[in-house]
């Protein structure tokens, strides 16, 4: 009993539709319940820290030598880009 030519074009598209369909069966995760998820969720927390305050004893301007005077407030800039970038 020969295929017809219908059924020969037909037969390639589903097993490539049925492989489709098991490995997106199979690489499925498990999804998490609501409560699984509180207990992973429990275990972390945010802590609230207020950045824009002036810290007690800041400085504006930072006293530099007596040779440097003229270009005090660059150095002031760079000395607060360092501080900033050491946060945490």
């Amino acid at each position: 009993m020969p295929i017809s030519r219908r059924a020969r074009r037909l037969v390639p598209a589903a097993v490539a539709l049925a492989l489709c369909v098991a490995l997106g069966v199979l690489v499925a995760r498990p999804a998490l319940s609501q409560q699984q998820a509180r207990e992973l969720a429990s275990r972390y927390a945010f802590a609230v820290e207020d950045v824009n305050t002036v810290p007690v004893g800041a400085r504006y301007e930072r006293p530099v030598a007596p040779g440097l005077d003229h270009i005090r407030h660059w150095i002031s800039a760079v000395g607060a880009a360092v501080a900033l970038t050491d946060v945490r």
